[in-house]
């Protein structure tokens, strides 16, 4: 179940990552994109280590 959440963020997450990439950004939304990406990252890392408890060992 876990490793299923995990996949559903990268597939929904990829899309909008190219989105930020190609379009210009102030620092103002560099800023809010880079908390957004350390919480996302962080919500991804949770659904990895439970899907694959004993890989991160």
């Amino acid at each position: 179940m876990k490793k299923t959440l995990f996949w559903l963020l990268v597939l929904v997450l990829s899309p909008i990552a190219v989105l930020v990439v190609i379009t210009p950004m102030d620092s103002q939304k560099q800023y809010i994109f880079g908390l957004l990406s350390i919480a996302i990252l962080f919500v991804m890392g949770f659904s990895k280590i439970a899907a694959f408890p004993s890989s991160w060992w």
